[in-house]
């Protein structure tokens, strides 16, 4: 009788530790924000926001760098590319439309459908993967942003795409009118940059899911002097090109 007795008290025991694990795990999930994709799928869009500092973009605009001049933006294109959403098992999922050429004027761009469910980090790359930007923007179709541009966002004699191009003018004399101009046209493989970011991104069924990103331009432009750095086409100009670049990441806020 007493080994009966014996082998009930372990079968309770261990009934009650098997009831108590399920309740911690149940309790303590890994993260509220872990579970694998639902049925069904989403579109995903870009909305996206210029800004200069703290102040929103406009042609009209004048703002100040850091060395006290001012200035303003008569022209800006910027590609990006390369958009994924990365899922809490670290997979990435490509948005369909892979390449866009955004501009000021433009508040919204599609990406795509893709599988609902949660997401972990958005990716994006400044710029063009090295075999896209060596192809021959004529095999594109008319309505791709990589079909030839006007103004032009493709050197024919470099057989390359322009990554982004800034322009405008400066008063570097500090007198009222705004005799400098400036240019910066950046290019070439070395000079694509990659941002990611960690958003904790809800993609609803059925639903279009924007991504709002806003675009500093101040910040392509931390250190760049208007009166000494006034233009590169990349080549011409490569320690000013890399350094226009490496602000770039610095440039795009992603929430």
């Amino acid at each position: 009788m007493k080994t009966i007795n014996k082998f009930l008290g372990i079968a309770l025991l261990l009934s009650l530790f098997i009831i108590g694990c399920k309740k911690e795990k149940a309790d303590d999930p890994k993260d509220e924000h872990d579970h694998h994709h639902s049925d069904g799928t989403g579109t995903v869009s870009l909305a996206t926001t210029f800004k200069v500092g703290t102040n929103p973009y406009s042609t009209d605009s004048t703002y100040t760098n850091g060395f006290g001049d001012d200035y303003k933006f008569t022209f800006v294109r910027i590609y990006l590319s390369g958009f994924n959403l990365t899922d809490h098992d670290s997979v990435e999922q490509a948005l369909p439309n892979q390449y866009l050429l955004v501009d000021p004027q433009t508040s919204s761009y599609g990406l795509g459908t893709i599988d609902a469910g949660h997401y972990h980090d958005f990716n994006l790359t400044i710029g063009i993967d090295s075999a896209t930007n060596h192809s021959d923007p004529n095999t594109y179709p008319i309505e791709s942003p990589l079909y030839p541009q006007s103004p032009a966002m493709h050197w024919s004699w470099n057989s390359g795409y322009i990554f982004y191009k800034l322009e405008g003018v400066a008063d570097t004399n500090n007198d009222g009118t705004f005799e400098t101009t400036f240019s910066y046209h950046i290019g070439m493989d070395a000079l694509k940059r990659q941002v990611s970011k960690t958003i904790h991104k809800d993609v609803m069924k059925d639903q279009d899911n924007p991504i709002q990103v806003t675009i500093d331009l101040g910040k392509f432009l931390t250190n760049v002097d208007f009166e000494t750095e006034r233009t590169t086409h990349t080549m011409n100009d490569m320690p000013l090109a890399t350094k226009i670049a490496d602000n770039a990441v610095t440039a795009i806020e992603i929430q």
